[in-house]
């Protein structure tokens, strides 16, 4: 392959040493990584990252400014965009007064809710966005909802969703319509929630359709997409890249997915077809696309997945999705979860763990990868190439971001169970570098999570600081092994 031209070229070339780790099956492969700082595409904007929760929540004492660790963790990866909704929000009862809430609903929201909202976006610098309940249809009431948000949270408010995946409405897990229920009545329904919500709170924008992945948004997203104008601001959908169901005979069982498996090219494959169905429907729409709420697994009757959700795996795995979906022009990633008391195996990416001493939310294995992510956020997304006998396959994956002061950021995950790299940096033009490690015991620990060489939970630091990588023999040396990701920065030479 022809080399980088232009003095901003970096070049990344490795002679790896893989093997079982036991020394007798090592072998030799060439690893190099290339990147084209010049041959920028799409901006990495500050906040994309940003978390979502249910509706339900907002009537939970959980919801507030008062807690310092809830809003240094949301500091830390913000200011971005907490999105409120998930199935919660279609079984929510809103009333500005003091209604009794019907047989069906599950919580009741009242301004108070709203106020308390108001102070957590305030302390954290978030906006939100709200979801009004569809599967009940009442417009009057989303109306005043949405009234009531924009005059309490004010410019916090982001945006108004309008149901939480209608596209499931019909299925026999929601039956909140009848199985024939189509684009169509959505789209119907949808002008009718819209005529409401302008006239009881002019200028407030749309998110939507915020479909499920199953059973039929690809039927959904283009049909939606193609209606001109967009009553959208943003396009959104929703994806969980594994899925399992208990046996407890709401739901068929299915097998449980497992931190390996989380971790195979062909999770990563997949999605990228899910993100060019995403991004080609809002091009047709001629709108930003956001995966409103998505994580490790789902389920029918389960949050999280014990042998994904909970483990390092899933920090290896959010940081990946995070850059994959946002170089192919996501403008943004919603984390779904729950701040307060979490099972053993929640994937929320920040709640109070069962049997935990803290009274605090306290950061998962899934942050530390969000918060890896975050630091290539400011910058374009600039042509990477990977290649050598380790790349084939997809286990490695790597990364860059330039920003206009000239400053590379990569990230490079090795999804590989088993062996060590080190890879030479040359960079021609740049005067250091310094790389931060996340790591942990293995995929499957569930503690123990390292960031820049401290511990990320407690006692340990949100602001892991970066180690100087050695120069020899003109490149900068980066140890890599197998099972961890690494965020490398690169500083220009001052002319």
């Amino acid at each position: 392959m022809a080399a980088v031209g232009a003095s901003l070229a970096v070049a990344i070339l490795a002679l790896a040493t893989r093997g079982s780790g036991s020394g007798a099956e090592d072998q030799t492969a060439a690893l190099w990584l290339r990147v084209f700082p010049e041959q920028r595409s799409q901006l990495f904007q500050r906040g994309a990252i940003g978390l979502s929760i249910e509706t339900s929540q907002l009537t939970s004492e959980v919801i507030t400014a008062k807690d310092r660790s809830l809003v240094a963790l949301m500091r830390r990866l913000g200011p971005a965009t907490l999105r409120v909704g998930g199935n919660s929000a279609d079984r929510a009862w809103w009333t500005a007064g003091a209604e009794a809430k019907p047989e069906w609903a599950t919580s009741s929201l009242t301004p108070v809710d709203l106020e308390r909202l108001r102070q957590l976006l305030d302390a954290a610098g978030w906006r939100a966005v709200l979801t009004v309940n569809l599967g009940h249809f009442d417009p009057r009431r989303a109306g005043s909802e949405a009234q009531a948000a924009a005059r309490i949270l004010g410019p916090r408010l982001k945006a108004i969703e309008i149901g939480n995946e209608p596209n499931a409405f019909g299925t026999s897990g929601k039956r909140l319509r009848k199985p024939t229920y189509g684009v169509g009545d959505y789209l119907r329904e949808l002008d009718v929630y819209r005529a409401h919500i302008e006239a009881s709170a002019p200028g407030v924008e749309l998110a939507g359709p915020d479909l499920s992945f199953a059973p039929s948004s690809h039927v959904w997203l283009p049909e939606i997409a193609a209606v001109d104008p967009s009553p959208f601001r943003e396009f959104t959908h929703h994806y969980y890249s594994t899925a399992y169901n208990l046996p407890d005979g709401r739901c068929a069982p299915t097998p449980l997915p497992t931190a390996r498996e989380l971790l195979v090219p062909a999770v990563r494959e997949y999605e990228d077809t899910v993100i060019a169905r995403l991004t080609s429907a809002g091009a047709i729409a001629h709108r930003p696309t956001v995966f409103s709420e998505t994580n490790t697994t789902t389920s029918c009757n389960a949050a999280g997945g014990p042998d994904t959700s909970p483990v390092f795996a899933s920090a290896l795995w959010a940081l990946d999705w995070s850059l994959r979906a946002a170089s192919a022009g996501v403008s943004g990633l919603n984390f779904h979860g729950k701040f307060g008391h979490c099972s053993a195996y929640s994937f929320s990416p920040i709640c109070i763990p069962r049997g935990s001493r803290s009274q605090h939310p306290l950061p998962r294995p899934v942050y530390s990868g969000l918060l890896a992510a975050t630091y290539l956020e400011g910058g374009r997304f600039t042509r990477v190439e990977l290649g050598g006998a380790q790349a084939e396959g997809g286990n490695i994956t790597a990364y860059a971001t330039r920003r206009r002061n000239g400053k590379l950021t990569l990230a490079v995950i090795d999804f590989l169970p088993r062996g060590r790299t080190s890879i030479a940096i040359s960079a021609s033009g740049y005067a250091a570098a310094s790389t931060r490690l996340l790591r942990a015991p293995s995929i499957h620990a569930r503690g123990g999570i390292w960031f820049g060489g401290k511990p990320l939970g407690p006692g340990g630091s949100l602001r892991p600081p970066a180690t100087p990588l050695k120069h020899e023999d003109g490149a900068f040396r980066l140890p890599l092994r197998a099972g961890t990701a690494q965020i490398v920065t690169l500083k220009p030479a001052r002319r």
